[in-house]
């Protein structure tokens, strides 16, 4: 799961603050708050970056193990996919699109 990478879904629409962000899911209408970490998440979440990766960024500016910032990146995408928010894209289709 590390190689994956997550972009947001075209049916939402992500907001960031400064102190966390919101993700409104178009299809069902949705809501989900955001704290500060999901925050940082959602806006290296672009669609080229792997899951891996931006949990060494997660890592790096929390000053976090890089098990812990794995875990909480998994657990974030398991949780905004399960809802329809985020999408899987795999990096032989990232090349191909």
């Amino acid at each position: 799961m590390d190689a994956l990478v997550y972009r947001l879904s075209p049916d939402s629409v992500f907001e960031g603050f400064d102190d966390g962000g919101l993700i409104l899911n178009l299809k069902d209408l949705t809501l989900t708050e955001l704290n500060l970490t999901a925050k940082d998440i959602l806006q290296l979440t672009d669609g080229v970056r792997s899951v891996g990766l931006i949990a060494r960024q997660i890592a790096e500016e929390y000053e976090v193990s890089q098990e812990e910032a794995l875990q909480d990146v998994k657990e974030l995408y398991l949780t905004l996919f399960g809802q329809g928010s985020v999408e899987i894209m795999h990096l032989k289709e990232m090349k191909e699109g």
